[in-house]
């Protein structure tokens, strides 16, 4: 969705938080797998280019501003609801994420909701293309 906006920097730092919060709750599923290699295509870089040490503030820091950080949370929410479950692992660093940006548990919580809307959309969409 919002990858494009990104920075180099930027989508390196996302892929990285995005295998993170892929393997919080100790699996990856297929969906997430799927879609976690969808976003590496779009963002130009392979799932082995992300970065191996995972220091979440440091990797948080290139988004330096409120749009970018509401794009992140975007992206990030997709991803991990791309199997239809959040774990409380993957609750506790989406909460942790926003915590770092100053963003209300109540704006996360309103994010997710525009997510599931926008993917009902999406799918109410493919009625058109059939």
């Amino acid at each position: 969705m919002f990858l494009k906006y990104f920075d180099g920097t930027q989508k390196k730092a996302f892929l990285a938080i995005a295998h993170k919060l892929s393997q919080a709750d100790g699996k990856v599923t297929a969906e997430e797998k799927k879609v976690l290699e969808l976003m590496c295509e779009e963002a130009g870089f392979c799932p082995g280019d992300t970065l191996v040490n995972f220091d979440l503030e440091r990797l948080l820091s290139p988004f330096d501003n409120r749009k970018a950080q509401v794009q992140l949370l975007l992206e990030l929410v997709s991803m991990e609801y791309a199997d239809r479950s959040f774990s409380r692992t993957e609750n506790e660093l989406m909460s942790e994420i926003a915590d770092y940006f100053g963003i209300s548990q109540q704006i996360l919580l309103e994010i997710e909701g525009w997510v599931f809307k926008h993917d009902e959309l999406l799918k109410e969409l493919d009625k058109f293309w059939k």
